[in-house]
């Protein structure tokens, strides 16, 4: 028999880059949940969201419909199982 399948919990990273100097902070999604003062007190120091460590864009977040999109592409996945 083969071991039972484990679900992996995704970790979502938030970046932070600092306007002026480029430095670049990674935050848990978990953590800015739990301390929304994190957040604020990265605001308040200068950095900005963006989309990733390479990409220096500002953050967007994802459209509404593709945000429906991968919740039906869940619930299939899930049924398959």
């Amino acid at each position: 028999m083969s071991p039972p399948t484990q679900l992996i919990e995704a970790h979502m990273v938030t970046y932070w880059k600092k306007h002026n100097s480029g430095l670049v902070e990674s935050v848990d999604e978990s953590t800015l949940a739990k301390h929304p003062e994190k957040q604020a007190a990265l605001e308040e120091k200068g950095f900005m969201r963006i989309m990733s460590r390479d990409n220096w864009e500002p953050f967007k977040a994802a459209s509404k419909a593709k945000a429906a999109i991968n919740k039906v592409v869940k619930k299939v996945s899930k049924k398959k199982k």
